[in-house]
């Protein structure tokens, strides 16, 4: 009895999650909380130092496709797919860097 309770409790929480994102479909700033945010990206912001080295990874490996596809061109009409692909990468890293380093001054201060 208590398996097929926890299913019905396990199914009505679904189906009143469902009625959540029904009901606010239209409401962009219903899902930003951070009770929404999966519990891994929360931590992340735990350990600073695994930021900064993934954001600094991700800036040179975008710097050394920038590099490879300045030297593969004939010309500069060609760059500009480069330069598009690698924009997201290398502002993704950048972010990555900026809170790794915001979060370990933070906790320099404190």
């Amino acid at each position: 009895m208590s398996d097929s309770n926890r299913e019905e409790n396990e199914l009505e929480k679904q189906m009143k999650d469902i009625d959540e994102l029904k009901n606010n479909a239209a409401n962009p700033g219903c899902f930003a909380g951070p009770e929404k945010i999966p519990a891994p990206v929360r931590g992340l912001r735990k350990y600073p130092v695994i930021l900064i080295v993934v954001g600094v990874l991700g800036l040179v490996f975008s710097a050394i496709f920038l590099i490879k596809s300045y030297r593969s061109t004939n010309k500069i009409e060609e760059l500009i797919f480069p330069i598009m692909y690698n924009f997201i990468p290398f502002f993704v890293s950048f972010l990555l860097f900026k809170i790794g380093i915001n979060e370990f001054a933070n906790r320099k201060k404190k």
